[in-house]
């Protein structure tokens, strides 16, 4: 339970420190202020409605993140329906609470006009909704199939990664107790040993390049000496270092894509 409770923290934490979280959140307020949903045109002000929206908004996603990274890793194993519900139930039981007292606290309220049961079922509703819609979206825009290990499996190593993060491996790196794992959909940390991450690529067509280090085969752009130093781009754009220990091994891997040979 600990463990899922790491991950699940590392999974929260790399989603909510990002870009897109927060550009979504300023979004989605911008447009709730403007539109004034649920009543809040006509009983808010502008500005009242901008910060009312801000915070539902904000706890919403926070939550929502929280809830979805601890259903990712508490049940990876579990078809994505039953995840689905289980992510839009566990996200009604810990929001709605907050949600109604704090309509009371804006209101001015001794008692709310939805009760609590009532309000408990429209956000259940309401997330179920959103989490349909972006299964339709993945499904419809889905990224090419993620590598295989040399008996056809999924390696499992990403049995470890949220759903929304199983996809095309890149490369892993080291970074104190954690492993970086970096695929075509986003970067995931992991508290493990990176001889064990690497166990658990299960042959995946790879080689590690560092002692820091480990990159897929299909994801090196090109290898060179730049500045007297090894490099290999790979397709995120990232320059991993070569060791000297594995620059030959390097070269006869790649032969077809080293820029220049060190001398």
């Amino acid at each position: 339970m600990v463990l899922v409770l790491t991950r699940a923290w590392d999974d929260f934490s790399s989603r909510t420190n990002s870009l897109p979280f927060w550009t979504l959140w300023a979004a989605t307020t911008a447009v709730a202020t403007l539109v004034g949903p649920f009543g809040t045109f006509v009983s808010m002000g502008t500005a009242e409605r901008a910060l009312y929206w801000s915070i539902v908004i904000g706890v919403a996603m926070i939550m929502g993140t929280a809830t979805r990274s601890l259903v990712e890793h508490a049940l990876p194993q579990r078809g994505l329906l039953l995840r689905s519900f289980a992510m839009a139930f566990l996200f009604s039981a810990v929001f709605t609470p907050p949600l109604y007292v704090f309509n009371l606290l804006v209101g001015g309220l001794e008692e709310s006009p939805m009760k609590a049961d009532a309000m408990f079922l429209a956000v259940f509703l309401i997330a179920l909704a959103i989490k349909s819609v972006e299964i339709v979206i993945v499904d419809r825009f889905e990224p090419e199939a993620p590598v295989m290990a040399e008996d056809g499996a999924l390696p499992r190593l990403l049995s470890r990664l949220p759903d929304s993060h199983r996809g095309q491996l890149i490369r892993m790196s080291v970074s104190d107790h954690y492993v970086n794992v970096v695929t075509d959909r986003g970067e995931t940390r992991l508290l493990m040993r990176f001889r064990d991450a690497i166990g658990e690529l299960d042959g995946t067509d790879g080689m590690q390049v560092h002692r820091s280090h480990w990159v897929a085969a299909d994801a090196v752009e090109h290898v060179s000496l730049e500045n007297g130093r090894r490099i290999m781009r790979t397709q995120d754009g990232a320059d991993i270092p070569i060791s000297c220990s594995r620059w030959h091994d390097v070269q006869a891997r790649f032969p077809s894509i080293v820029r220049e040979v060190c001398a």
